[in-house]
């Protein structure tokens, strides 16, 4: 996902359904809207430049002992792929995963996502835990150790408002 330079990614945390963009943001100046499965197109010379990744690196605090805490969640969590239980652990401890097996979590992923984005707003939240736990697994996977962090942060968050 790549961003406007100025862009900086709200933390992962629980927020109501109805909250508003000035609910979330306070005043804001500049706004623009992104509706799911659609293209952003590339940013208009008087626009800004789109970056990278930078602003999800410093949006998510670091999740205390990263490695335990993910494999714990991933086997406490009734209906995740089997897949997700068995590469969790090698994935953490940087032990080696099988391409095969990459392949699956990244088609269970996909499945996953496909569900959360088609069935948004009215998605289910124990699905999007799912997504963010088989997303954290993945980035490991690609060695993306503060986009793992981040799904994690963002299943820690959704997991602690519903009380899972």
């Amino acid at each position: 996902m790549r961003l406007p330079a100025h862009v900086t990614l709200l933390e992962p945390s629980a927020r109501r359904h109805d909250a508003n963009v000035v609910d979330l943001l306070g005043a804001i100046t500049v706004a623009a809207a992104h509706h799911a499965n659609t293209y952003v197109a590339e940013p208009g010379p008087d626009e800004p430049a789109l970056n990278g990744d930078r602003p999800a690196r410093s949006a998510a605090p670091d999740v205390d002992e990263f490695g335990p805490t993910l494999v714990d969640a991933v086997r406490r969590r009734d209906g995740l792929p089997r897949i997700a239980q068995a590469i969790a652990a090698p994935a953490v401890r940087k032990t080696g995963v099988l391409d095969s097996e990459t392949e699956k979590l990244r088609e269970c992923t996909a499945d996953i996502q496909h569900t959360v984005l088609n069935a948004y707003p009215n998605h289910d939240p124990s699905a999007v835990g799912d997504w963010m736990l088989l997303a954290a697994i993945e980035a490991l996977i690609d060695g993306h150790e503060y986009l793992a962090n981040y799904h994690l942060a963002w299943f820690e968050a959704i997991s602690h408002r519903r009380g899972s």
